[in-house]
């Protein structure tokens, strides 16, 4: 038997080295990207090609240097737990009378371990492999979307290369399955540790039990189990006569010890074991609810939640390995700021975000749930400021309230996702200022499907748009360097 919590933190010595290997090659993709913004947009998809090959041989040769480490690491945690399973276990029949025989004298429980292993093992390998090809398909990707967001989408260099490089940070690496699914490194590789080690001591635990003489099985229970899993927790069951495996689904995904279970079971002797869990104690648990935003909500619902919220801030610390990687690389000719400074202030909302509904629920926090590697405490540190800089430039906008556009409309506040636009496109309070005051261009007013009224205010670095009936701030874009050029030849008016 494997305690539940056991599992909890298991991986988290394998996610450290497959981390390192994710991010080092978001990195490497990141600046390779950056460094497009000193080349001529039309060359930039013959240089894609010239890249694609070295973003695959980093990724081998990264690939090859963390195999033995990971190996080593796999070793370290199958042993340890099936040592852990079997000590558990003889608890049990000691209890009983019996004397348990120890792992290394078992020659069934030994070859259960090493075929545990070796089929993790395997697993890990292969589908690491398929991270190289991912990671090269996702390079020539982001370039040829950069590419087309240019060409065809009327955004300035700055913003497609920043665009394709954020992309490329919360994105990750894929693992590729053979039936064509994905799975994200960092979610397939805890997947098949915690999975593969559960079905390891599972089987151990088996063996042992055919050994001592040993029928019944009584299934560990948790708070917060899925649904499906709440019906068979806690009980007691035969065998011999397929029992254990009927009820519990034993053997399937979706079964005991399946896809990321954290179910266990150990030895039960009639008349000798008493129950773990009372029908009472199971009653509690099956309806186990939590308060969250004012609703009560079931605990598995609350888990899934804090899930959630821990891989968007996984996601948001890969984007912003990403977009300082590329800053590094950059040649001076793009802005990235700006950009991780949005990351900044989303990351910021996400930790608080958690943090309160882990205060509401008290569902445990797991800080190793939310780690990324190359996300330090001096980038946590750096990621602080740059959100209270973010603040206080969308602070900043409220300034212009009270403006007169260049047609005499009285600006009255900003939308939130006016706000969010301009910052996350590095337009700045002077330049929706300009835009509004001295425009290069003032659109006629349009009425959308909805009857809704809007007027674009075009500026040298920025482009606004406004309601002109209540003179709120919508968007706001980049102007396209084309047309500024156009536009100042007095060529459109």
């Amino acid at each position: 038997m494997l305690p539940a919590d056991y599992l909890s933190d298991l991986a988290d010595a394998l996610l450290e080295i497959y981390e390192e290997y994710q991010t080092a090659l978001i990195k490497d993709m990141a600046r390779r990207i950056a460094k497009l913004g000193a080349m001529d947009v039309n060359i930039w998809q013959l240089q894609m090609y010239q890249e694609a090959g070295g973003v695959y041989d980093d990724a081998m040769k990264r690939l090859s240097a963390l195999t033995g480490k990971a190996h080593d690491t796999l070793l370290e945690a199958f042993e340890a737990a099936g040592a852990t399973a079997v000590s558990y276990d003889a608890k049990v029949y000691r209890a009983a009378g019996l004397t348990p025989i120890p792992l290394s004298q078992s020659p069934g429980m030994l070859q259960a371990l090493l075929a545990g292993l070796q089929k993790t093992q395997g697993v890990l390998d292969n589908w690491s492999l398929t991270t190289a090809v991912a990671g090269q398909i996702q390079y020539m990707d982001a370039v040829n979307r950069a590419y087309m967001l240019v060409i065809g989408g009327g955004m300035s260099v700055d913003q497609a290369l920043t665009n394709v490089i954020r992309r490329v940070g919360k994105d990750g690496l894929w693992v590729i399955y053979h039936s064509g699914r994905r799975d994200r490194l960092d979610v397939a590789v805890r997947r098949a540790l915690v999975t593969g080690v559960n079905q390891t001591c599972a089987k151990i635990s088996l063996q042992n039990a055919a050994e001592m003489g040993c029928d019944l099985m009584e299934v560990s229970a948790h708070m917060g189990a899925r649904p499906s899993h709440e019906v068979w927790q806690g009980g007691v069951y035969r065998v011999s006569t397929g029992e254990f495996e009927r009820v519990t689904g034993y053997g399937t995904g979706a079964g005991l010890c399946g896809w990321q279970c954290r179910h266990s079971f150990y030895p039960y002797y009639e008349g000798i074991s008493r129950r773990m869990y009372t029908d009472e104690i199971l009653r509690e648990m099956a309806g186990a609810t939590v308060v969250y935003d004012g609703h009560e909500i079931s605990l598995y619902d609350a888990t899934q939640i804090q899930r959630a919220m821990e891989r968007e801030i996984r996601a948001l610390k890969r984007e912003w390995n990403a977009v300082k990687s590329a800053e590094a690389a950059d040649m001076g000719t793009v802005s990235y700021r700006e950009a991780y400074e949005e990351v900044a202030v989303r990351l910021k909302e996400q930790r608080a975000a958690l943090r309160k509904l882990e205060t509401q629920t008290g569902l445990r926090d797991q800080g190793s749930r939310i780690r990324v590697l190359g996300f330090s405490h001096s980038e946590a540190s750096t990621a602080v400021w740059s959100a209270r800089r973010a603040e206080s430039a969308a602070r900043s906008f409220d300034a212009l309230v009270g403006l007169k556009t260049s047609a005499g409309i009285k600006i009255s506040g900003k939308s939130a996702y006016f706000a969010d636009q301009a910052n996350s496109r590095a337009i700045s309070a002077d330049d929706v200022r300009n835009a509004l005051i001295k425009p290069l261009k003032v659109d006629k007013i349009r009425i959308n499907n909805y009857g809704d009224r809007s007027q674009e205010y075009t500026g040298e670095q920025g482009t606004v748009v406004i309601n002109p009936d209540t003179g709120m701030l919508i968007t706001a874009h980049r102007t396209h360097r084309k047309l500024v050029e156009k536009l100042t030849r007095g060529e459109a008016r």
